[in-house]
């Protein structure tokens, strides 16, 4: 199978949520609807966002193989066993690290990148198999620039676009590229979309819309008393500032599920624990990657649902 064969004229959009660690759940959640639907992800969808993280790893599943025309050269489950290996190597948890926070980025690019260029490679972001966006935040000729890039009209290496996508305020240094003679530093879009939802909606119009969040916590429990003398400063802080990136994202979600007809628009996003609501603690892992096969469980109707849909567009027999 190599391309789409489709007998519906629906358009399908799937996006990806940034979060850091937490990008792991979508990647579970992704690979159990591909394994319904029998095909990977640029075999069934028309287009795709992503932020942050979720800029990443959606954009290595569409990447083309160069030795197979037509296939994508990462499955969503290559991609999810690579983050368990390399994220532990990125968001290393030292004394250092915590010192060095006080005064600058916490982390160091290199480990960030080197992954880049082995999951990417040395291809544009308009050769990726189908149209992708991702925001990112630039700062070029003395302009603070917000934008959304789109793949067909992008020819910058996507190391380099999704370097910047990734590169995390607080976290990772900006990415730096030449652009007409002068420098341009990209930085991590999701401050002002990290649910690019509305992006692909604005972008793409698409018929169907498939948002993968990152998890969200009990926020009754996250602003009581209890939960914010268990964090203490620092991390109630920066829980703060996780919380100013979730309104937004929840408003998107709201936005879409009163603009869509029923059965069009489909938010995936678990409930986490205040435990598992952690941006850059790889000792969660295993944890959040529990999250998404239990979502996985219980959700198993809407998956179905879901790959129905794709599977109707095209013309081939339900899932049970």
């Amino acid at each position: 199978m190599t391309a789409i064969v489709s007998n519906s004229s629906e358009k399908i959009s799937v996006c990806f949520d940034g979060g850091g660690v937490r990008g792991v759940i979508p990647l579970v959640i992704m690979e159990k609807l591909c394994k319904i639907i029998g095909r990977t992800l640029p075999l069934w969808a028309d287009s795709a966002a992503g932020s942050s993280v979720g800029a990443f790893t959606l954009s290595a599943m569409l990447v083309p193989d160069p030795k197979k025309p037509g296939h994508p050269l990462h499955s969503s489950e290559e991609i999810l066993t690579n983050c368990i290996q390399k994220i532990p190597r990125i968001f290393t948890d030292t004394y250092w690290q915590r010192f060095r926070h006080y005064f600058t980025v916490k982390y160091e690019r290199k480990e960030l990148d080197l992954w880049l260029a082995e999951m990417l490679g040395k291809g544009k972001m308009n050769t990726l198999m189908i149209p992708f966006s991702t925001p990112i935040e630039s700062f070029w000729r003395g302009k603070k620039i917000l934008k959304d890039y789109h793949s067909k009209e992008c020819a910058l290496p996507l190391v380099q676009m999704i370097g910047g996508a990734t590169a995390c305020q607080t976290f990772f240094d900006p990415y730096e590229i030449e652009v007409d003679g002068e420098t341009m530093s990209l930085r991590d879009g999701g401050i002002f979309a990290n649910n690019p939802a509305m992006i692909a909606n604005t972008k793409y119009q698409p018929d169907i819309l498939l948002s993968f969040g990152t998890g969200f916590p009990d926020e009754e429990y996250l602003n009581s008393a209890s939960s914010l003398r268990r964090r203490g400063v620092l991390s109630s802080l920066s829980m703060l500032v996780e919380s100013s990136i979730g309104g937004p994202v929840r408003q998107t979600h709201q936005l879409l599920e009163s603009s869509f007809e029923e059965g069009k628009y489909f938010r995936l996003d678990p409930l986490l624990s205040l435990e598992d609501y952690v941006t850059d603690d790889s000792s969660r892992l295993d944890s959040l990657i529990a999250v998404g096969e239990t979502y996985c469980e219980e959700q198993e109707k809407q998956l179905i649902d879901i790959a129905n849909l794709v599977l109707k567009k095209l013309g081939e027999d339900p899932a049970r």
